[in-house]
This record gives structure tokens, sequence and C-alpha cells, in this order.
């Protein structure tokens, strides 16, 4: 969600929706095999398809009411891993966590809007969602570690909340004492919510 505008994937297309008076639009992926996760970041949007080794690039973002056709291309190419979650950065890059399929492991990378890719975080598990906080540390889901894990990158790992089965894509909610992080867990058809103090 941003503004008054809600992003969906579903499968192989993005939906655009009006919070307020329920309007959608569907958008094309071109050769998407199963869209996953969505990010806006400035006036683009962000679609992974983690079964492509691809993420699709929505221009404009909000194109709910424009004639004609969004540019939809693919960005920054393809891509040696698999991403699942994306996040919009503080720096202005593109976060996206997933699977390298040749190291074997999850890992977080962080995307310029040049193309650039750096590799922040190595050594993680089967990965699903991100957020980065405030501070610039990062809350990531983790299926082989079945976990909230929280990721800095001068303290590393820490495994904050354990005992999902599935931990997918998440949200997280500000309060006054801190945090809500309400993760879905696909394997379990549960949604928990974990609060963090501040």
């Amino acid at each position: 969600v941003e503004g008054a505008r809600l992003w969906v994937t579903d499968i192989d297309v993005v939906w655009i929706f009006d919070l307020t008076t329920r309007k959608g639009r569907e958008i094309a992926l071109p050769g998407a095999i199963f869209a996953n996760d969505t990010t806006v970041l400035g006036n683009a949007l962000f679609v992974s398809d983690y079964k492509k080794d691809l993420i699709y690039r929505i221009e404009p973002a909000d194109c709910l009411d424009m004639p004609g056709d969004p540019k939809v291309s693919v960005f920054p190419g393809p891509l040696s891993f698999a991403p699942n979650g994306l996040y919009p950065a503080i720096d202005g890059s593109l976060l996206a966590v997933g699977f390298d399929k040749t190291a074997q492991e999850g890992r977080i990378h962080s995307i310029t809007m040049e193309g650039e890719i750096r590799v922040l975080a190595t050594g993680l598990g089967s990965l699903d969602g991100i957020v980065q906080l405030e501070d610039g540390s990062m809350l990531v889901t983790d299926w082989k570690a079945a976990s909230l894990l929280w990721w800095d990158k001068t303290a590393g790992v820490k495994r904050l909340a354990p005992g999902f089965k599935g931990p997918a894509d998440f949200c997280v909610v500000p309060e006054a004492q801190g945090l809500m992080v309400v993760v879905p867990d696909l394997v379990k058809s549960e949604v928990r919510m974990i609060r963090l103090a501040h």
C-alpha cells in the first residue's frame, strides 16, 4: 500500500486498486511464472518472480487512471539468484532477498537504480520477506531457520521469533511502544503478530 493505492501480485500479473473506490486494473507481466512480492520505489513498481530469476519494473507505479499501458521491463536483467522479498532501501536502492543457486544459500542484495548489485549478507537460508528499519538493520523471514530474523551489518544475525513452518512476506506496523511485525505462516495457515520494543 502506498497512499490510496494497493498493489497485489496474481501469479503472472499484478493488480493495482484504489482503496476508496475499489477500482482495479490488471497489468500483464510478460513471461512471468510466479510473481511474488511488490514494492514501490520512486515512480516505479518492482515485482519479483523467483521462478524466473527476474524482477519486473513497471512505470509509472500508479497507472490506475492513465490512458494506455504502463512500461513493463526487466530490472536490471537476469539474476544469479531467485528474488523473493523486495523493499525500498533508505539509501534509494532496492533491497532483494533470495536464494543463490550457485552458492546454495540465502542472501540479502542491494540493487541501485543503475543496476549495480551488491551482496549485503550471505550464509542465510531460504529467505522470503524483508523490511529495513530506520537504523539500517533489517528484518527477514527464513524458511530454513523457520524464523523471523534480525540482521545488522556489524552485529550479524539474531533469531527473533522461531517456530514457523513457512514464514512469508510480512509487514511492520508502528506502535506507541515499538513495532508490531505481522508474519503469515503459509504452511500453518496462521498469521503471527510479534511485538518488538524500541
